[in-house]
């Protein structure tokens, strides 16, 4: 289930600016970190980086066969949650492979379009599996200057030994999250701070998930 969504990443220490220091976000609409959550609440999650029109399309990954297209409506940039609803699931067996595809045009005159999409198999009752493995679906709003949302999917299996960390460049671990995580999504408020409560300054951190030999990381700007 992993998102073929396009992701831009930062790099090198000289400050901001376009060839050096911490990369810029793609200007414009940018769909990211598609993952569904399964259980009995099947749901899409994704990151959107500007405001846009989305519609929402389920597929039998098999045959290409659509099994449901519909419009999603204007959404505004950040981490959204949409529930996958039965008429998503007609006709696909328990155990198929399928495929959904969410589209974003902007909502500007003659902006950006984005695509992103991703595998999920369908389950007895027309819901959807859980995921297999973590899934770590980005942080939002991203840069942050106070507090962001790290959101996650877990597989139903050792959630108790889950582990979300916040990292300096050196590698440090600076804050740690255990214990309390379920199968599914779940989002983790960072404010800034390390395990001890002090305030951290501007800069670039990152953040890593590890699940039971499974590990998945991303950045956050600190901006102060």
């Amino acid at each position: 289930m992993s998102s073929m969504a396009k992701r831009r990443i930062f790099g090198g220490s000289n400050g901001w600016g376009d060839g050096t220091g911490v990369g810029l976000w793609k200007l414009g609409v940018e769909l990211s970190q598609l993952a569904v959550q399964g259980g009995d609440a099947p749901a899409a999650h994704f990151l959107l980086t500007d405001q846009a029109k989305l519609s929402l399309e389920v597929r039998d990954a098999g045959n290409g066969r659509t099994l449901s297209s519909r419009a999603l409506g204007t959404m505004a940039a950040g981490l959204h949650t949409v529930p996958l609803v039965a008429a998503d699931f007609a006709g696909a067996s328990p155990g198929r492979d399928l495929l959904v595809r969410v589209s974003a045009a902007s909502s500007y005159a003659d902006g950006p379009t984005d695509v992103a999409q991703a595998h999920f198999v369908s389950q007895n009752g027309g819901g959807a599996a859980l995921p297999a493995r973590p899934i770590l679906l980005g942080s939002t709003p991203n840069p942050m200057t106070t507090t962001t949302r790290i959101a996650m999917v877990l597989p139903d299996f050792g959630t108790q030994r889950v582990m979300l960390g916040i990292y300096d460049a050196s590698g440090r671990r600076l804050r740690t999250w255990s214990g309390g995580f379920t199968p599914g999504m779940n989002e983790i408020v960072w404010d800034g701070t390390d395990d001890r409560g002090k305030a951290l300054g501007a800069g670039v951190y990152f953040y890593r998930l590890d699940l039971a030999g499974s590990r998945e990381s991303g950045r956050i700007a600190l901006v102060r």
